[in-house]
């Protein structure tokens, strides 16, 4: 029988750590079998050998040990805490009860001192955000204030800075949002597609084959409940970018936006009901306003993003906690045959194009969410601790 450990420099498969506390260990003596891809060394045991065990030198900082949670006390969520290697929290969230509403208090700090705190409050017929990021000198670079009220079955009020959208028509199939003496209608059975999109193969979302039977009821009432989630600010962005939604039968995508005809396509995945996922693909609507010219493309976003996304590459945890932020927004999905980029190339724009959307996610989507190591929550997470300038110069742009 051997000795077994973890390598220092990688976490094990699907973050299975050993029960002991890991140390960092002296790889240097001969013996020691240390895989180069990283997971389980051993040291053989064989006769005639000299063996040379795990000496300790440091103590490791591994996912296990960096992130505490403790019960809030309220249903079944947790407050959360995250050092860095260093020991420096780098995101902290906390929940509590004012009133009948929940509240979500997040707090993160990046590499650079950029801070963000976002403050969100849930309860039945009302829901509210503020979000302040502060550069490392305490220079406001955004003041976000944005809420919500339901007024009836049929009508909400959203404010936004002190902006108020009004909304009617929610008990039908005709949305109306007013604004600063603008009216915009959303006929929702006009720009719906009857045709139903299938995909079981990650592909070209416009190659996705069609359905035999078209829309059916229950698909076309799922699909227009997930547009009249949305808030009166963003629905009136998307009245000025999508042209069409269409439902999409599947098992294994998600969500699209493409610009061939600005079609906004939704799938049937439980955990897609959600509105962050609606949310994330309008701001891929927004972002492709003018398709010849991104807001991806702006010198200053890109500026930025570069300078964000070289302090997440020094300092991120991408085996950990931050494994799905960089696989969706700095490498580009594997998963999805897009390759590695530098932001320069023609996939460059597709990164940057993600990095638009999930910002304007975050900036405009007040459900409160569970942080509890999910796809979705970690790279939302990630996105708040590694790029919060970014998201400020997102939001100055999707003021369309």
């Amino acid at each position: 029988m051997g000795i077994t450990g973890t390598n220092p420099n990688i976490y094990t498969k699907n973050n299975v750590y050993p029960s002991y506390n890991a140390v960092q260990i002296n790889t240097s003596k001969p013996t020691a079998n240390v895989p180069s891809s990283g997971g389980i060394y051993t040291y053989p045991q064989a006769d005639g050998q000299i063996y040379y065990p795990p000496i300790q030198t440091a103590d490791l900082s591994f996912k296990s040990d960096r992130i505490k949670t403790t019960p809030s006390g309220i249903d079944d969520y947790n407050n959360y805490t995250e050092v860095d290697k260093a020991g420096n929290v780098i995101a902290d969230i906390k929940y509590s009860k004012e009133g009948n509403a929940l509240v979500q208090t997040l707090k993160t700090k990046s590499p650079d001192g950029t801070t963000l705190e976002k403050t969100l409050k849930n309860s039945p017929d009302f829901k509210s955000m503020n979000v302040v990021i502060k550069d490392k000198d305490g220079k406001v670079l955004l003041n976000k204030d944005k809420s919500s009220k339901k007024i009836d079955d049929d009508k909400t009020q959203t404010v936004v800075n002190g902006e108020t959208y009004d909304i009617s028509g929610l008990k039908g199939d005709t949305i109306n949002i007013e604004h600063n003496g603008q009216k915009v209608t959303l006929d929702l059975n006009k720009m719906l597609a009857p045709e139903v999109k299938m995909m079981e193969e990650k592909t070209d979302p416009d190659n996705y084959p069609l359905r035999d039977k078209t829309i059916t009821d229950e698909e076309k009432t799922l699909l227009f409940n997930r547009i009249k989630s949305l808030q009166g600010d963003d629905l009136f962005r998307l009245a000025k970018s999508v042209e069409h939604i269409q439902y999409v039968d599947n098992t294994k995508m998600d969500a699209f936006f493409t610009d061939k005809g600005k079609t906004l396509l939704l799938s049937k995945k439980d955990w897609e009901n959600s509105a962050m996922v609606t949310t994330h693909e309008l701001g891929h609507a927004i972002n492709h306003l003018n398709p010849e010219n991104l807001l991806s493309d702006n010198k200053d976003f890109q500026t930025i993003r570069n300078k964000e996304k070289q302090n997440f590459r020094n300092n991120g945890d991408i085996t950990g906690t931050d494994k799905f932020f960089n696989t969706k927004f700095i490498v580009g999905n594997n998963d999805l045959n897009w390759s590695e980029t530098n932001d320069t190339d023609t996939d460059g724009n597709y990164l940057r194009d993600e990095t638009f959307a999930e910002s304007y996610n975050n900036l405009n989507n007040m459900d409160i969410i569970h942080y509890d190591n999910e796809v979705l929550p970690d790279r939302t997470l990630s996105m708040f601790k590694y790029m919060p300038e970014t998201m400020a110069e997102v939001d100055k742009l999707s003021q369309i």
